[in-house]
């Protein structure tokens, strides 16, 4: 398991929703210089994780003085939540997908 997985707050609709822990910077870059095509989707999913073996590692850290550990406790146990949008770009802004689609479905 990566432990230290690149995140991306998006990836185009329909492609992988995680890659394998790039090898070294080269892997890396190529992962976040995706090019953008004409009128694409995307999904956005941003997110927020609690991982056990990250956690463990942050309470080492000075760092660990400005976390609220009861909280982080109580949600742990559900792993985290991601919110997820599919948007679709136009030369004029963006048409959020799902958000149309949840609006139109409680108009009924």
């Amino acid at each position: 398991m990566c432990a230290r997985r690149p995140a991306k707050l998006t990836r185009l609709a329909g492609g992988p929703a995680h890659r394998i822990c790039p090898k070294d910077e080269a892997e890396r870059e190529l992962a976040a210089a995706e090019a953008i095509g004409v009128k694409p989707i995307f999904t956005i999913e941003p997110g927020l994780y609690f991982i056990p073996m990250l956690l463990d590692e942050l309470r080492a850290k000075p760092a660990a003085k400005r976390v609220n550990w009861p909280v982080v406790a109580r949600f742990t146990q559900y792993g985290g939540i991601r919110i997820e949008d599919n948007v679709y770009v136009t030369r004029d802004g963006v048409v959020n997908l799902t958000r149309d689609a949840f609006a139109a479905a409680e108009a009924k």
